[in-house]
């Protein structure tokens, strides 16, 4: 019976012992079965259509989410003005402004690209004339026959404003489809929010979901009114700042700068760059000096206020905005990077009201930093 046993002790110890050592000449394999296979067709044949849908229809959708994104941003100014009046006539003062200001903006910005053009076109021949009748250049410029070559380039520029009459009907009639959804969602934006987390049947679930979709959209809501308002204000700053300095064409500059104001700490230095390099170019590397500190006094100070501004809702990186400027841009033009970057804002609030939502994990000194020692639970 002892002899029994102890053999029987025997096998047990040889069998751990074979499955602790690892096993000699076996290899893995993988099985390709046709589910798998198909699977993987599905998943290929699903991408390809689900990119041509979005390539199809890249403008409705575009439509949809600058119509989105401006009813978020414009809805606190309605709602302020619905306290007094009816909600329809507060849509009405807030929307006709803000279409006549962007009227009037584009217009500027035509009219001094046109003056830009025309100074463009008196300044060709002038230069060419005077680089003929240089005693250096002089010979090659008349062998190359510069003046005529000169006259005709400048013939051959054209005012931007001369394609507006071609580009109305495309912009006219997708500025009539946004303000319409504008107003649409201004409408019922509110009720497709409630039917949405309706559709959710737990209780405690959909009061977490409204807790934090309200916290992300309330906190990038903020974000996004404080970057339209710098975003103005620098603008006509600038501009004032330009016209001072004779800079040409004030007004796409300072719309330029305005728009790269978005990005936080570099991005009105950045975008004065070029009125900096004309101004260089076209009177003298003193003016241009003295523009660029002044630009980087307005870019300090933008960047103290609007980080004060934004500590109290949500505060964004500039790497972030250039990523979503960047992807923006690729996908839709200037419009697709502005609204690219309040769909960016909103994604980085969401992702972080669900982790406040969450509330602290505190980990194990361990796990959470590899040189502190491991609490034990003994003496």
């Amino acid at each position: 019976m002892a002899s029994v046993t102890i053999g029987t002790v025997d096998v047990v110890e040889r069998t751990a012992r074979t499955q602790r050592r690892p096993a000699e000449g076996r290899s893995a394999r993988i099985a390709v079965t046709p589910l798998s296979l198909g699977v993987l067709f599905g998943a290929i044949v699903a991408a390809i259509l689900l990119r041509n849908l979005f390539v199809a229809g890249r403008r409705p959708i575009g439509w949809a989410v600058a119509a989105a994104v401006m009813a978020a941003a414009i809805e606190p100014a309605v709602s302020r003005l619905s306290r007094h009046m009816k909600r329809g006539l507060a849509l009405v003062c807030v929307l006709v402004p803000l279409l006549a200001a962007a009227g009037f903006v584009g217009r500027g910005v035509y009219l001094d690209l046109d003056r830009s053009t025309v100074r463009l076109q008196r300044a060709l021949p002038e230069a060419a004339e005077r680089i003929e009748a240089s005693s250096r250049f002089g010979d090659p410029a008349r062998e190359l026959n510069l003046v005529d070559r000169a006259q005709d380039a400048a013939e051959r520029l054209d005012k931007p404003s001369s394609e507006v009459a071609d580009k109305a009907a495309g912009s006219g009639s997708s500025w009539l489809v946004c303000t319409i959804l504008t107003i649409f969602a201004l409408a019922w934006g509110p009720r497709f929010s409630a039917g949405a987390l309706r559709q959710v049947r737990e209780r405690e679930r959909r009061e977490r979901l409204s807790r934090v979709f309200g916290r992300a959209f309330s906190r990038s809501q903020a974000y996004v009114e404080a970057a339209l308002v710098q975003s103005v204000v620098v603008g006509g700053l600038a501009w004032c700042l330009l016209r001072v300095f004779e800079v040409p064409a004030p007004t796409p500059l300072a719309v330029l700068i305005g728009v790269m104001s978005l990005v936080p700490v570099v991005g009105i230095f950045v975008g004065s760059l070029p009125a900096v390099m004309v101004t260089a170019g076209l009177e003298s590397f003193g003016r241009a000096a003295l523009l660029l500190a002044i630009i980087f006094v307005l870019q300090v100070v933008q960047a103290v206020l609007f980080r004060s501004i934004t500590r109290r809702t949500l505060y964004i990186g500039p790497a972030a905005v250039v990523i979503f400027f960047l992807l923006g841009y690729d996908v839709y033009g200037v419009g697709g990077a502005v609204f690219g970057t309040a769909i960016g804002v909103f994604a980085l609030s969401l992702l972080d009201s669900f982790a406040h939502d969450a509330g602290p994990r505190d980990l194990p000194p361990g796990e959470a930093d590899p040189t502190e020692p491991a609490l034990s639970d003994g003496p």
